[in-house]
């Protein structure tokens, strides 16, 4: 199969599209033809070196699909809903994703209706879950709740913030009395195209530290969520992969699709992304 491999941290030249074995299918896993890659700020963050816990290159990232199963592992034969043809979305939380076949547990799995396109279903599966696990779990948002996703303002319930660095400052001092700031996100640390150490060091320090006894004062909550950490075997995420799914089918939420580009061009794509360029997801296709 063909797949984009990063060969080393640093710039997107670093990618390079080059064929490799299709991916063995586990006994517990599905095998997916991909047809659409979902590309997230995240990405880069792991293209430059500054996400420790993802794959070393020479590696194949990519946490979201959209394709086709064309593969059921031997344990699921019989106890799974899914068939070959089927049309789906995916969450990869070993990533793998820029590539032309995927391998994943049906956990992270959800069909795709034949009236969504593939570039819609590889939109949805990372920022729909993180955006739910945000609401309902970390910040857990009730009614007549006032949320900001950043910008701002003054007298906030809850931040959600994807910044990081000093703007975290102004994050907390937005909320008012029993709110939360909830980081999932560190997008502040990109500063250039290539691998920047002193800048992401630069950046780190600015970071603002909580103290224990401030938060008590002031009745506030600092709270964190990655949804890049998340395992392979996740109870919370899969039971929230299925609740946006069932809000998409109510019609309450769609995502919105700003631009897609060839596989090949990931480093065009990347590029665009970090330029600040979109106004929603930038899709990968195959």
């Amino acid at each position: 199969m063909r797949c984009m491999v990063l060969n080393k941290f640093g710039g997107v030249a670093n990618f390079a599209w080059v064929e490799r074995p299709v991916p063995t299918v586990a006994p517990d896993q599905l095998g997916i033809e991909v047809k659409a890659v979902g590309l997230n700020f995240g990405d880069i963050l792991i293209r430059q070196g500054l996400h420790a816990e993802s794959p070393k290159p020479p590696a194949v990232h990519g946490s979201e699909v959209a394709g086709v199963i064309v593969a059921i592992g031997s344990e699921l034969s019989g106890r799974t809903s899914f068939n070959v043809g089927d049309r789906v979305a995916a969450y990869l939380p070993n990533y793998g994703g820029y590539a032309e076949y995927v391998s994943c547990s049906p956990d992270y799995v959800t069909r795709l209706h034949d009236s969504r396109s593939f570039v819609e279903g590889a939109a949805f599966p990372v920022n729909f879950v993180t955006a739910a696990l945000l609401v309902n779990k970390i910040a857990n948002v009730t009614a007549n709740e006032t949320v900001l996703i950043h910008g701002a303002g003054g007298g906030f319930d809850v931040v959600f913030d994807s910044l990081g660095g000093s703007s975290l400052r102004k994050s907390y001092a937005m909320l008012g009395r029993f709110g939360r700031l909830c980081m999932f996100g560190a997008s502040s640390f990109v500063v250039s195209r290539r691998q920047n150490w002193l800048a992401a060091l630069i950046n780190l320090l600015s970071f603002p530290v909580f103290f224990p006894l401030t938060l008590i004062r002031d009745s506030r909550s600092v709270c964190g969520f990655g949804i890049l950490q998340v395992g392979p075997r996740e109870p919370t995420v899969a039971a929230a992969l299925k609740d946006v799914v069932r809000l998409w089918d109510d019609g309450a939420v769609h995502p919105v699709v700003d631009r897609t580009f060839p596989l090949e061009q990931l480093g065009q794509a990347q590029d665009y992304l970090q330029g600040r360029k979109s106004f929603g997801k930038v899709v990968l296709t195959l």
